[in-house]
């Protein structure tokens, strides 16, 4: 992930941590299902509570000489917990532990996707019912048009990002889905109770069917709506740009061609722009709806602030 724009609670469930902390989470729930059954002591399973851990710059270190993560993984936990590892991913293969913990790390960034996104509804219904009586030139294809207000573009985008919640939330649902059934997804090495155990445990589905791996095209409904997301803030982008470009903010700025701008310039111009849009500048005051025929009729005012 890129530093700068990422936020650190997102950042932190991508993290390596996070995803060796999860694989071995999983490994010791399977573990304990199979304790459970009696195929696996339990005095070992305690041990292993007690001793397992491992080591980041250990496993990648590892990995290098043996091309293969979880064997990599696997070998730093080994070497903390002693012989009890023998019991470790008995009957499983690598995919049991990527592709679960793949869901739970998706899982878990949904639901701060879905946190943040509601938050994003709320102001966008507050500032429409604030603002839906303050006036503003509306606009097809960018030109003046009849007049609007400014809590109605607020309406269309909180009604678009409560269209994107529901979205998330099926998305994270489709997405919660993990296997622990081998590697031809049979379960001939492997009892279907470890599956169901484990993902129990972690708060997802056992996967219907699947073959090695989880099927692809729930991790493409995810990406999908993630993408669609995303869009739902486009028109505020563009917004920006319309106003400033049409506001006149940036014939007032230095008359140089975009290439020709130091970095630092070029920020100025986008907050700037970006400014015009929070400041409202291009929006106006109309006495009333009631009695005005025509965009003509009105008389425009810049406010100072929305």
């Amino acid at each position: 992930m890129i530093e700068r724009y990422t936020r650190p609670e997102m950042a932190a469930i991508w993290h390596d941590e996070n995803r060796f902390r999860i694989w071995l989470d999983i490994e010791i729930l399977a573990m304990e299902a199979m304790v459970r059954k009696g195929w696996i002591p339990a005095d070992a399973l305690a041990r292993v509570r007690k001793k397992a851990s491992f080591d980041v710059p250990r496993i990648n270190e590892i990995e290098k000489k043996v091309k293969h993560d979880v064997i990599a993984f696997l070998t730093s936990v080994a070497e903390h917990i002693g012989d009890d590892s023998r019991f470790l991913h008995v009957g499983m293969t690598s995919s049991d532990v990527l592709d679960t913990a793949f869901a739970v790390q998706m899982r878990q960034s949904l639901t701060l996707l879905i946190r943040e996104a509601k938050a994003v509804f709320e102001v966008l219904k507050a500032r429409a019912l604030e603002h839906r009586g303050t006036v503003m030139i509306g606009r097809t294809h960018g030109i003046h048009a009849e007049p609007v207000t400014f809590g109605w573009k607020m309406a269309l985008w909180a009604d678009e990002m409560r269209r994107d919640i529901a979205r998330l939330v099926r998305a994270r649902d489709v997405i919660s889905v993990g296997k622990i059934s081998g590697a031809v997804g049979t379960f001939a090495n492997i009892d279907p109770f470890v599956e169901e155990f484990v993902c129990r445990k972690l708060r997802l589905s056992p996967a219907p069917a699947s073959t090695q791996v989880i099927q692809r095209d729930r991790h493409a409904e995810v990406f999908l709506e993630r993408a669609e997301l995303a869009l739902a803030f486009l028109p505020a982008g563009r917004d920006a740009r319309d106003r400033s470009v049409q506001g006149g903010l940036l014939e007032r700025l230095p008359q140089v061609r975009g290439a020709e701008l130091r970095a630092e310039d070029q920020d100025i111009v986008h907050a700037r722009m970006l400014a015009s849009l929070v400041s409202g500048l291009q929006v106006v005051r109309v006495c009333s709806f009631r009695g005005v025929a025509t965009s003509a009729d009105c008389r425009l005012a810049p406010r100072e602030a929305i």
